[in-house]
Parts: C-alpha cells; sequence; structure tokens
C-alpha cells in the first residue's frame, strides 16, 4: 500500500509539472528559463503604475496626476491628463465656455484604451457642440464617483451632468483597496451614510499584501491560469480588500443618488456595460439587475437615468463581426460613440443642458 501511494504521489506531481511546463510552453521561451513570483510582479506593476499615473488624495484614495502625459504614441490604458488633473479633451473651436456639461465615472468615463479624441466624452462634445469636461478615473467605484462628482461639481459649477457607471462599480464600493488602489468606503447607519478608511494610510509594499499561499504559489503559471478561468479568488492575482459583505455596495446605492441630487445639477445617471457581460455565460441577468437598481434608485431621487443595454446590443447586432471592446475589456472608439450618440440623444429629448 505504501509503494502504491507513493507511486501515487509521484504520477500526480509528475503530471501537475508537465501540465505547468505547457502552460508555460504556450506564454512563450521566458517562463520557461524564468520562474518569478508572477502575483508578485503583478502587483509591483500594478504599483510602478499606480505611483506613475496617479496623486493620492486624502478623501477619495488617489485622482489623475496633474498634468501626466504617457511616454511613447501607443495607445494604453491611461491617457494625457490637464493641468486640474482631469482627461484631456480635444479642443472645441468656436465654442463659448457654457453651458458646461461634467461626465463623472469610472475607467469607461476616462477612456482607458482609446485616445482623447475617443472617449464618450470627447463624442459627446463633438455631437451637442457644447463643452464638455471628462471626471472620468479609473477603478473607481461609485462610492468615489460620487465623492468626486461632489468636488467637481463644487469647482467646475456645471451646467449639467452625466453620471455613468457599470455593474461592478458596486462591489467596489464593498472594498477599503481595489487592484492596489487605497478607497474610501461608506457604511450606512440607518438612513445615513458614514465615510470610513479616511484619511487613507499609505499604500503597503506589493510583498506585504501576499498571503501564504500567494508566496508559496504565486510562481506557477498553471495554478494562474485555473484560478483566471474560474475567476477566483476575487480579483486574482491582484491586491484588493474586501471590508463589506457582498450587497453592502449596492444597499447604498440609493442614499449614493441622493447625495448626486443634493446637487441641483440636472443630471443623467447612465448604466454601462463591461465586456463580462458577454464573455461569462450566466453573468447578463446579475448585470442588468444591479444596474436597474441603481437606475430605479436615482429616478426616486429625482434624476433621469439611461440604460445603454439596448444601443450596445443593437450595435452589436448590426455588425457582430466588429468587436465593440478594447483588448482589455473597455470600450473601443466604436463602442464610445455609440455611447455618446444615446446620451447625445436622450440629453436633447431632455432639453439639457
Amino acid at each position: 500500500m505504501a509503494s502504491r501511494l507513493i507511486l501515487l504521489f509521484c504520477s500526480v506531481v509528475a503530471a501537475l509539472f508537465a501540465l505547468e511546463i505547457g502552460c508555460r510552453a504556450v506564454r512563450g521561451r521566458y517562463l520557461l528559463i524564468h520562474w518569478p513570483n508572477l502575483v508578485l510582479e503583478i502587483r509591483e506593476s500594478s504599483a510602478r503604475f499606480n505611483r506613475t499615473t496617479m496623486s493620492e488624495d486624502p478623501e477619495l484614495g488617489y485622482t489623475p496626476r496633474i498634468g501626466f502625459t504617457p511616454h511613447g504614441s501607443e495607445i494604453g490604458p491611461v491617457g494625457k491628463h490637464d493641468a486640474q488633473g482631469m482627461r484631456l479633451m480635444p479642443p472645441l473651436e468656436n465654442v463659448a465656455k457654457r453651458p458646461l456639461i461634467l461626465a463623472t465615472g469610472d475607467s469607461y468615463t476616462y477612456g482607458a484604451e482609446v485616445s482623447e479624441a475617443e472617449t464618450w466624452p470627447a463624442y459627446l462634445q463633438g455631437l451637442l457642440r457644447v463643452n464638455v469636461a471628462n471626471g472620468g478615473v479609473i477603478a473607481y467605484g461609485l462610492d468615489q464617483i460620487v465623492l468626486r462628482s461632489e468636488r467637481l461639481a463644487r469647482e467646475l459649477r456645471p451646467d449639467a451632468m452625466v453620471l455613468s457607471f457599470i455593474a461592478d462599480d458596486l462591489r467596489r464600493n464593498e472594498l477599503s483597496r481595489y487592484v492596489g488602489f487605497e478607497k474610501p468606503y461608506f457604511v450606512r447607519e440607518g438612513s445615513k451614510l458614514v465615510l470610513q478608511h479616511v484619511p487613507m494610510p499609505p499604500p503597503p509594499s506589493p510583498w506585504q499584501t501576499l498571503s501564504f499561499w500567494e508566496r508559496s504559489l504565486g510562481w506557477s503559471v498553471l495554478l494562474q491560469t485555473v484560478l483566471l478561468r474560474l475567476d477566483w479568488p476575487e480579483d486574482w492575482p491582484y491586491d484588493s480588500v474586501r471590508v463589506q459583505p457582498r450587497g453592502a455596495g449596492a444597499d447604498v446605492a440609493c442614499l449614493l443618488m441622493r447625495r448626486v441630487a443634493a446637487l441641483s445639477i440636472p443630471t443623467l445617471v447612465v448604466a454601462q456595460y463591461d465586456d463580462v457581460w458577454l464573455s461569462i455565460p450566466g453573468s447578463m441577468p446579475e448585470h442588468r439587475r444591479l444596474s436597474a437598481a441603481v437606475l430605479r434608485c436615482a429616478k426616486e431621487a429625482g434624476l433621469e437615468t439611461l440604460d445603454t443595454f439596448d444601443a450596445i446590443s443593437a450595435a452589436r447586432g448590426r455588425d457582430p463581426v466588429n468587436n465593440l471592446f478594447a483588448p482589455e475589456g473597455h470600450l473601443n472608439a466604436i463602442g464610445n460613440q455609440v455611447i455618446a450618440e444615446t446620451i447625445a440623444a436622450t440629453l436633447r429629448r431632455l432639453d439639457l443642458p
């Protein structure tokens, strides 16, 4: 029996090693020679990205670094930032400074993976022939989107506002750190929201964020491949910290929408959709449910609402070969143009701004 168990153990180890070599061979020659801790490498790269492109903010966690310009001409996840720490917008000639529309949201508003002229706020500016300020920030939760909207509303005093979100922004409400970014979060106490994790501590070093298993098995390409396919654990291999139970992020949505309504600025709340609802079977109903819940809260607070699901679905139906998403899952130029046209039509119907 002992010999059989030893033989079985050796067979399993040999099979796993063969699968590991196979996964590395598929990824390229480099990983056949080098065996680094992949989780640590990714988190160190994320930390460098955060330090380079963002500035720490005691209330919001981080904001786009003022005057940042990416090196090289290749379009990456981030673009140029202006003197106010906003995504740079293409110039709009022969148009008065007012009215001004403020666009806020996450990376889908910011326009990750596209140039300045290919974000939906840029297309919206051209369609309406009015100035649009792009206040979107990569990796923000709905809590941060609302806090930044409040700040920019005070600073810019826009004539109208378009607040965009995706369903995953509600999950981010439940975290105190998301993909290496320290962030605030709200706790609901009756009918009030209490801001937590403010001011924020400095981010820990990537090595300090590794669990025992990430330190021990982070080198395995096979394990990383399996976990990424299973979409487990949460945000593998990036660094995120959950501090509230699942569902708490959606529970504060109505109170967040009331804060937006308290600004007394004509506001359109827009639900967008990432590529997850297309790539993961069965995820679409949950994404639509969460989006509908936020839009319902916005409407109850007296805000205007727009669900872009039908517009995106129709655009894919007209040209299913032409994908609307960029390689990392954000909307590409075509997808952003569809969003801008849908928002423009709604703003015209509402006579805004």
